[in-house]
C-alpha cells in the first residue's frame, strides 16, 4: 500500500520539538498527514494533552515521537544522541519568559480538523493545553535543581552564551564527522529530524537558544545545515525557522481571526475558573507521571 495517499491524524502542536520530529518525519516520507491541536475524549482521559500522538488505522491512538516514527520506517536515537538533544532542549524553558507572548502564540497555532464545529471546539479548549505546558515548564527547572543539589531553588533559567554554544557545538562536530551535508548522511534522517525539530520550536517562540544560533561566529557549519535542511522541507508547513536563516518562502499557515477569537474566549473562560483549571491541570499532570506514560511505549 501507497503510504503517500493515506492521511495519518497527528495529535500535537506544532510548538512541540517531538510533535516537529514526528511531523518532519511524514513529510519527508511523503506521507499526507493533518494536525489535530487538542486530544479526543479517550486520549485525553488516558494521557491529557501529551503529545504527540498519532491514529492508527484501528482507531488506537500511539504515542511517543519514537514509536511514531519507528512504524514509519525511522530507527532510533542512540543514547549519546539522545542526551545531546536533551542538552539542546534545555533553552525551551526560555519560552514563558514572556507569559502573553507564550500564549498568544499558542493561539496562532492551525487546527486541521476537518470538522468546522470541532475545529472550534479545540480553539476554545486550547487554552488548557497552554495553561499544562505553562505549568511544566515551570516545574521542570525547580525538580532538575532538587536532584542536582537536594535544594529547592530553581537553576538559572537562561544557560550562558558558553553553555549555548557547547549544546549546538556537540551536534556540530557530528555534522564534521558525517560524509554528507546532513547528520545522517546526504539525506536527512532521524537525526536531523530531531534536531530540526528542536530548531522549529525555537524560532516559534524566539528564546536565547535561537539568537546564539544565528549570531554565534562559532556555527556557521550548523547555520549551512539547517540551510540545506529548509530546502529538503521547503514545502513543509511548520517551517518556522525559514523567517530567521533563509529569509524567503512562506511562513506557517496562522489561525483565522475568528478561530483565534474562540481562541481568547476559551482563555477568558480558564481565567475566571482559574482555580478548577490550575487544579484540574494539576491533576492530569500527576496522572501522567503516575501512569509513566512519558517513559515507555503507549496505545490507546
Amino acid at each position: 500500500m501507497d503510504s503517500a495517499k493515506k492521511d495519518i491524524i497527528i495529535y500535537g502542536g506544532d510548538h512541540s520539538s517531538w510533535v516537529q520530529a514526528v511531523l518532519l518525519g511524514l513529510h519527508l516520507k511523503g506521507v499526507e498527514y493533518k494536525v489535530t491541536t487538542f486530544p479526543p475524549r479517550k486520549l485525553f482521559k488516558h494521557s491529557g494533552i501529551l503529545m504527540p500522538a498519532q491514529l492508527g488505522s484501528d482507531g488506537t491512538w500511539m504515542l511517543q515521537s519514537a514509536d511514531i516514527l519507528e512504524q514509519h520506517g525511522y530507527g532510533r536515537l542512540e543514547r549519546e544522541d539522545l542526551i545531546a538533544l536533551l542538552k539542546t532542549l534545555w533553552g525551551g524553558f526560555n519560552r514563558i519568559d514572556s507569559p502573553l507572548q507564550f500564549w498568544r502564540q499558542w493561539g496562532w497555532i492551525r487546527d486541521e480538523n476537518d470538522n468546522v464545529l470541532v475545529r472550534l471546539a479545540n480553539f476554545f479548549r486550547r487554552p488548557f493545553v497552554a495553561l499544562m505546558f505553562y505549568i511544566i515548564l515551570r516545574q521542570i527547572p525547580k525538580k532538575l535543581s532538587a536532584l542536582n543539589d537536594g535544594s529547592k531553588q530553581r537553576v538559572k533559567k537562561i544557560p550562558s552564551t558558553a553553555d549555548m554554544c557547547a549544546a549546538y557545538r556537540d551536534w556540530q562536530d557530528k555534522l564534521l564527522e558525517s560524509p554528507g551535508p546532513f547528520l545522517d548522511g546526504e539525506k536527512p534522517g532521524l537525526r536531523d529530524i530531531y534536531l530540526f525539530g528542536t530548531v522549529q520550536l525555537y524560532a516559534s517562540i524566539p528564546v536565547p537558544m535561537l539568537y546564539v544560533l544565528i549570531e554565534s561566529s562559532d556555527l556557521k557549519q550548523l547555520r549551512n545545515w539547517i540551510s540545506a535542511m529548509e530546502h529538503e522541507c521547503k514545502a513543509y508547513r511548520h517551517l518556522y525557522s525559514r523567517q530567521y536563516f533563509s529569509m524567503n518562502g512562506p511562513a506557517p499557515l496562522r489561525a483565522s481571526a475568528f478561530e483565534r477569537l474562540v481562541f481568547w474566549l476559551g482563555t477568558a473562560t480558564v481565567l475566571i475558573t482559574a482555580p478548577l483549571s490550575i487544579s484540574f491541570a494539576a491533576y492530569k499532570l500527576r496522572q501522567v507521571r503516575e501512569r509513566r506514560l512519558m517513559n515507555q511505549p503507549s496505545r490507546v
